[in-house]
């Protein structure tokens, strides 16, 4: 039987940047277009290897911190509006998303989450809803 081989740790070897990190660094570039300073976030969607959706944070300066639609709605609405599905994809996203969205995220189907950073509330809500709806998580130290 042939042994398989580890992708990821061939293009760390070759100091490549994974899948998981080229699309993070996506969606940073992603987040550049965000309309607010405060809130500058990207997201994501990825399924089979293509980006089938993505989103910035869109709100006007000065509206209250609650205001506005969030980098991962808005790559959810996207896929929505033009009648792609989400099933299985993967969530790319500089921080893990609040419950809501988790929420969201259970009913769409989505595969896997993948994140820098865990929100600053530890949002464990959000976690057991992923975990209930066996939806993978993923947090990357090395981006």
């Amino acid at each position: 039987m042939a042994k398989k081989l580890d992708i990821d740790r061939l293009k760390r070897e070759l100091h490549l940047v994974t899948d998981d990190e080229f699309f993070l660094q996506v969606a940073g570039q992603v987040s550049s277009r965000s309309s607010s300073d405060e809130r500058r976030q990207g997201a994501l969607l990825v399924k089979n290897g293509s980006i089938i959706g993505m989103g910035c944070f869109n709100g006007y300066e000065g509206e209250a911190k609650n205001m506005g639609v969030g980098a991962i709605e808005l790559a959810i609405a996207g896929c929505a509006r033009t009648g792609v599905s989400i099933e299985n994809s993967i969530l790319y996203t500089y921080s893990f998303p609040n419950d809501v969205v988790c929420r969201m995220l259970w009913w769409a189907d989505i595969g896997e989450i993948v994140y820098v950073k865990p929100r600053a509330d530890d949002n464990k809500l959000g976690r057991q809803l992923c975990e209930k709806a066996g939806i993978k998580l993923t947090q990357i130290t090395r981006f």
